[in-house]
């Protein structure tokens, strides 16, 4: 959930280039649970229970703070490659969880094309 906190760090400095990427329209997670699916917005601020139950990041983040930002994604990758860090859990084993973002088209070339 990289792409949220960068589109908020962007929207917080009114920088001209949250003119130049797609507009967010949802986000959140999809997750398997007693064998059916439910989703849950998400903004990719604080930690939705799920994931705290599920273990797979600590609960301890702020509700303003993005629990999947880059300093929260660096930890996850430490643990999901064995280095403990703070006593929390790994994504292994837990395949029925998946975050989701749509976002606008926007228009123009891309950037492979330029």
């Amino acid at each position: 959930m990289l792409q949220l906190e960068f589109q908020s760090r962007l929207h917080e400095a009114n920088s001209p280039l949250s003119k130049h990427i797609p507009d967010i329209l949802a986000s959140g997670i999809i997750y398997l649970e007693n064998g059916s699916y439910t989703n849950l917005s998400w903004d990719g601020k604080g930690v939705p229970d799920v994931i705290v139950k599920n273990n797979i990041i600590s609960g301890k983040c702020s509700v303003d703070d993005f629990s999947f930002g880059v300093w929260g994604r660096k930890q996850l990758e430490y643990r999901n490659a064995g280095m403990p860090v703070d006593g929390s859990g790994s994504l292994a084993g837990h395949s029925n969880i998946w975050p989701y973002m749509i976002t606008k088209r926007c228009e123009g070339n891309i950037f492979a094309e330029l």
